[in-house]
């Protein structure tokens, strides 16, 4: 049950264009949460040419904005607050998670 949902938070909902107009025309003029916008995206193009994943890192003060953004580049894969876990997390239910969307990965490219 737990994966399913996992699963099914990773769907198409929308089009490019109302996605392009609800999210990214927002926040197109301010760098700072562009390019981690844009990092989002590249993780499947760096998969592709077999290249190490880079790691974008965000700080700042404390209700500054980071969780926002996270939801923000979270939007390019899903349904962000279906698939984002918490600190409240086991290690065990880390493991599965991962293991799952491994898996899961593995047989859409096989398809």
């Amino acid at each position: 049950m737990g994966e399913q949902q996992i699963l099914e938070s990773f769907r198409v909902k929308g089009t490019v264009e109302s996605w392009i107009e609800n999210v990214f025309s927002i926040v197109k003029d301010h760098p700072k949460a562009v390019f981690p916008l844009l990092a989002s995206f590249a993780s499947v193009i760096l998969h592709e040419y077999d290249m190490k994943p880079i790691v974008v890192d965000v700080s700042g003060e404390s209700s500054s904005g980071k969780s926002g953004l996270l939801l923000l580049c979270s939007s390019v894969w899903g349904s962000p607050k279906d698939y984002i876990g918490s600190f409240n997390v086991t290690k065990v239910a880390v493991e599965r998670r991962s293991a799952f969307l491994i898996l899961r990965y593995l047989m859409i490219q096989m398809e």
